[in-house]
């Protein structure tokens, strides 16, 4: 491989007849990755669970309150929920939806050839140009505070595949949700219509070539990133 390239790739959350009964297939957790021309993951870009209380990252989120808020919104009920969830001081032990950008890999092992598609490909500077852009509307998303929802009725969720979606726009890529391999609930959901800052993110900007590795090496490896603050140890946190 001689060029970099960006690859969507889904995870199965093997839920079993649970997601076959819903989605008539296995739901999945989708994410990016950045891959250089050895083949090697430069880093990911997960959307997942972030919890204020612990100041710690999670994988999975489907914890019983994580449900309830589903609910709320399925019925149109989101604003009451969150409403009463801040009036009684719980707020913080609700799980926030974030983005993370890891440095190197943190899922790619563990993602079958099937499952990744190709979504971009071409030179470092095109590729990191696109890549450095949804490092950035990661870090607009994670200011904001956004309750995460596995499932919605209504929405299909907040949730990774979310997230997924929001990486992909920030790099001007169409993937239709039709080309998923499983059911990504929540992709659908887009963020960047829901907020002024994702909204008015410049998607297409012009970034000098010697700027794109100390950007690069700011995203993945800096101290004060979200993914190294939430959980040092690199360990998924259930």
């Amino acid at each position: 491989m001689s060029e970099w390239q960006i690859i969507l790739a889904e995870k199965n959350m093997n839920l079993g007849i649970w997601d076959r009964a819903v989605y008539g297939r296995d739901t999945c957790h989708s994410f990016v990755a950045l891959i250089n021309p050895h083949g090697q993951v430069v880093s990911e870009i997960h959307g997942t669970t972030y919890h204020p209380k612990s100041n710690k990252m999670g994988y999975k989120g489907q914890a019983p309150h994580t449900f309830l808020k589903s609910i709320a919104s399925s019925v149109g009920l989101s604003e009451a929920f969150r409403n009463a969830v801040v009036s009684r001081g719980i707020d913080q032990n609700w799980p926030r939806l974030k983005a993370f950008i890891t440095d190197g890999p943190w899922r790619m092992n563990d993602i079958d050839a099937e499952h990744k598609h190709t979504v971009l490909s071409g030179t470092r500077e095109d590729v990191l140009t696109e890549w450095l852009d949804a490092c950035e509307i990661a870090e607009e998303f994670n200011k904001l505070d956004e309750y995460y929802m596995p499932v919605c009725a209504r929405t299909g969720g907040r949730n990774c595949n979310s997230i997924a979606a929001l990486m992909l726009h920030a790099m001007d890529v169409d993937f239709p949700e039709e080309h998923f391999i499983h059911a990504a609930p929540g992709f659908r959901n887009f963020l960047a219509d829901q907020h002024d800052t994702l909204k008015s993110f410049d998607t297409r900007k012009v970034r000098h070539p010697n700027s794109l590795y100390p950007d690069l090496l700011r995203m993945t490896k800096g101290p004060t990133m979200l993914f190294h603050v939430a959980d040092k140890s690199h360990q998924i946190v259930l």
